[in-house]
């Protein structure tokens, strides 16, 4: 129980955390062929690996095209198309291929009410009921007809009739976020697409490998297509929880060790003290005759009469707390609006038996012992027996150790302190044994006390910003986002949002906007309340960014096109990497931040911590800037980007 319940919690929070991500894969190689996926495959670190191709966005079809199959490719085409669909609700879903793997162990783990099967036929598709309920469809049916208009790549769209193989329940935490829509290969490939030249490669590692020991080694043993291809990792979901419960799984082998040894002495400790008086009556058995195989006899009957209803009942009890109870129990804690227990699997047979293999071991080299004690004394010594044994010593060593004890002068403290001793050392086995029980069992205790406040969700509601005053979104872009971190937990950044830069900027691009001036900031930070100390002023700016040939080469996707055999132009912009020019302005806004001087040496410290190639310098004298990216660049790239730092 003990253990299932630990496993039990452990499953829950991964399982959240799947449904929340809407995907079990902890890692990405894009543009993958199907040499890539084998050699993943056969990595024995590799848990799981499947392949997915995404096409693109999917709208309701309007009446006059639905029923029948249209193809749009003329970019003219598509802009007049662009005004119609400006009244169009949205996106009703992103259409996706996944082959066999990635959608049994990747994709539906985070999907739970699941009917229907995955798309066979060329026509079929499977779509959320969030997706259908957008179509008005509150009781769909298998083989029910759906018209989607599809957009594939910028210029082509194509409106088909599809036949609904299944629908299931998705959690992703972004509403706004479009719903997933799965095709078959069959229309995959009549679209065009050959996922064995080209596709996503989904892959989980083992629970026990961190997502950087991954990549390292993904990168040695995968080689690469060009310098541009990328492998993303992350932790998986299993080793996050283990690590939010028990700080990693060391720390959870030596609390099972912790808890095990506990066991032992304890048992241990309870036979020693119950089976005393059982010695000394069963010593009397040696006066009438009986052997010692029959002493042995007589003990282990009892045992097993007393451990196989025991066990017998404690596991199923075990097993029907595990299958029914718990299940339920942490479903609705851990998972309430996440499906429930559905999927929630805590039983585990290996699990069981092993437990009931360690009681039975646990219990016979308790009492054997004992029993070897009762066995082999004599009636003489057995009634009177304690439980302790006794240290021989010469007679010689004890009479002279008496005599010095019994001149040597000591207060009534001291006496009392030496009698005291002696007790603890006159049976140093059982000290140390006793000490160590009490050692274990108080490190049982801690422990628990630990992880149940370390786990208590309070804290990370006690993290989170209490109030969060930044620059709002322009009108067109504000639903949905700039709220996104009352929803997050406190180690995410709370300023993170999903919208796009043109409508955060809309009716904010001049130089002078400021979302809070210094004066409202320091009225702000004074009202009774406000604890300055626990409140962050994050500072910093949006601009368009000019960046070197050198700088902009680790980003680009050809490198070579930036080598020409012309010089630039000295002071020449360009919009374009491919242009002749000395500088390359970018396309998108950059998001620029401060920091502030307490930040800049926790950042120096951690780039000299770990070996980072960047000048730290000139961002402290305010001559540079960090580019702070999250697995933006290969391997390759970053090999790029060291030459252009400075």
């Amino acid at each position: 129980m003990v253990f299932g319940i630990s496993y039990g919690r452990i499953r829950g929070e991964e399982l959240r955390a799947i449904r929340q991500a809407g995907t079990a894969a902890s890692g990405m190689i894009p543009y993958a062929d199907s040499s890539q996926y084998a050699q993943v495959r056969s990595l024995e670190y590799i848990s799981e690996a499947g392949r997915s191709v995404t096409v693109g966005e999917a709208r309701e079809a309007d009446a006059q095209t639905a029923g029948e199959k249209s193809v749009t490719e003329n970019p003219e085409t598509e802009k007049s198309g662009a005004a119609e669909e400006a009244e169009d609700p949205g996106t009703l879903c992103v259409v996706r291929w996944m082959d066999r793997n990635a959608w049994e162990e990747m994709v539906s783990p985070a999907y739970t009410e699941i009917r229907g099967s995955y798309p066979e036929q060329e026509q079929e598709i499977m779509l959320s009921l969030r997706a259908l309920k957008s179509l008005g469809i509150d009781r769909p049916e298998q083989g029910m007809q759906i018209s989607l208009k599809v957009f594939i790549g910028l210029f082509r769209t194509e409106t088909e009739t599809f036949r609904l193989s299944g629908w299931f329940t998705d959690y992703s935490e972004d509403t706004e976020e479009a719903s997933p829509g799965y095709i078959s290969r069959a229309k995959l490939e009549n679209w065009g697409y050959d996922p064995d030249e080209e596709a996503n490669i989904l892959f989980r590692q083992s629970d026990g490998m961190d997502w950087r020991e991954t990549e390292e080694r993904l990168y040695e043993d995968v080689p690469m297509k060009d310098s541009a291809q990328k492998i993303t990792v992350s932790d998986t979901y299993a080793y996050e929880a283990v690590n939010e419960m028990t700080g990693g799984y060391g720390m959870a082998a030596f609390g099972a060790l912790v808890i095990l040894s506990g066991m032992f002495f304890l048992i241990h400790n309870v036979m020693q003290i119950s089976m005393m008086g059982d010695v000394r009556q069963m010593g009397l058995l040696n006066v009438i005759g009986t052997t010692e195989k029959q002493i042995r006899r007589i003990y282990y009957g009892q045992l097993f009469r007393v451990l196989i209803p025991g066990v017998i009942s404690g596991a199923i009890l075990s097993a029907g707390a595990l299958l029914f109870l718990l299940p339920k129990v942490l479903g609705n804690q851990y998972l309430n609006r996440y499906g429930g227990a559905e999927g929630l699997q805590i039983f585990r047979p290996g699990i069981l038996a092993m437990s009931v293999l360690f009681a039975v071991l646990l219990l016979f080299v308790s009492s054997a012992g004992v029993i070897r004690k009762a066995a082999r004394e004599s009636c003489a010594e057995t009634i009177h027996y304690t439980g302790l044994e006794k240290k021989r010593r010469s007679r010689k060593s004890s009479e002279k150790k008496t005599r010095g004890r019994k001149y040597r002068r000591r207060s009534p403290g001291g006496e009392i302190l030496f009698m005291a001793w002696q007790n603890l050392t006159r049976f140093r086995g059982r000290f140390v044994l006793t000490v160590l029980s009490l050692f274990l069992g108080a490190e049982a205790f801690l422990g628990a006390v630990v992880i149940t406040d370390g786990s208590d969700y309070a804290h990370v509601i006690e993290q989170r910003p209490d109030f969060l005053i930044a620059g709002q979104f322009g009108n067109p872009g504000q639903s949905g986002y700039g709220k996104e971190y009352q929803s997050r937990d406190a180690g995410e950044d709370p300023m993170l949002t999903e919208g796009d830069n043109i409508f955060l900027l809309y009716d904010n691009d001049y130089d002078e906007f400021s979302p809070i001036s210094r004066e409202v900031r320091e009225q702000l930070l004074g009202l009774d309340g406000v604890e300055k100390d626990r409140s962050y002023v994050m500072e910093g700016a949006y601009m368009i960014a000019t960046l070197s040939r050198k700088g902009i080469r680790p980003v680009v996707t050809d490198p070579d096109i930036l080598i020409t055999e012309e010089e630039p132009e000295k002071g020449s912009v360009g919009y374009s990497y491919s242009d002749n020019t000395e500088w390359v302005e970018n396309s998108d806004v950059d998001v620029i931040q401060i920091l502030s001087d307490q930040e800049i040496r926790e950042l120096k410290s951690y780039a000299e911590k770990n070996s980072l190639p960047v000048d730290m310098d000139s961002l402290e004298n305010g001559t540079g800037v960090l580019i702070l990216h999250d697995h933006r660049l290969s391997r390759e790239q970053e090999k790029m980007a060291e030459e252009s730092v400075g």
